[in-house]
């Protein structure tokens, strides 16, 4: 199945004019890699990586991937298919340790017609980001008050006025409730996943050392020293190692 995500997303990526590099023999391999997919486009450069169930992920595989992003200077483009309970929804953003999962039809949708995720899962039920200036524009060219717009929710005073400055997000219910009062779909922010950031420190101090190096690794890591260039190896990559 992965495979057949993968060869969907290569060539999406391609006609969208990226650069993508994908190993010939990746349907053979059998190691849970770092990513399954490099892409670029201009200065952009992302690491492509499918999961079955994104709720059944290793500590390990997910500092794989930060690091990995980290030394390319790269974003992780993560492709989530379920969850422990679901299928993935479309056009929603799922956070596992400050990674976002997005599904591939969400991925499409950003690629071919520039539609951003709108809503962030959250337990109990997805988010939306809200433009909170529009929506109290509307509101008051409306002469909605307050505290008129607040009944029309099921909300109070109060949190309408937190949606408004933005230091509250309402449920995808409240929100599709508030569109249609105000009659304007341009109030949800999208949230474009080329910009997500997230903070990680890779530990130069301690680098992890790895015995079972097989000959040519050995050899390469020592001509490597002998010209002076810093190397991080990967546990589990298809490229064994990464240049810093």
């Amino acid at each position: 199945m992965n495979s057949t995500i993968l060869e969907k997303i290569d060539d999406l990526l391609k006609k969208a004019n990226f650069e993508t590099f994908m190993l010939d023999n990746y349907c053979n391999k059998k190691n849970k890699f770092c990513f399954d997919l490099l892409v670029k486009k201009n200065d952009l450069i992302f690491s492509v990586k499918i999961f079955k169930n994104i709720d059944n992920i290793s500590a390990e595989i997910v500092n794989d991937i930060k690091s990995l992003s980290t030394l390319l200077k790269s974003k992780p483009l993560l492709i989530g298919i379920k969850n422990r309970y679901n299928e993935l929804e479309d056009n929603t953003i799922y956070i596992r340790d400050g990674l976002p999962f997005i599904t591939l039809a969400t991925l499409e949708n950003i690629i071919d017609k520039g539609l951003y995720p709108y809503i962030l899962a959250r337990r109990g039920g997805g988010i939306m980001f809200l433009n909170g200036n529009l929506m109290k524009f509307i509101r008051e060219k409306q002469e909605i008050s307050r505290k008129e717009l607040s009944e029309l929710l099921g909300v109070t005073k109060r949190t309408v006025c937190a949606y408004e400055n933005e230091s509250m997000r309402p449920s995808e219910k409240i929100a599709k409730k508030l569109s249609n009062i105000l009659e304007n779909k341009a109030l949800f922010r999208k949230i474009n996943l080329f910009d997500w950031n997230f903070k990680f420190e890779i530990d130069w101090k301690e680098p992890q050392e790895y015995v079972a190096r097989n000959p040519f690794e050995t050899h390469l890591q020592a001509v490597l020293d002998d010209i002076g260039v810093c190397s991080y190896w990967y546990k589990n990559s298809p490229i064994p190692f990464k240049l810093s």
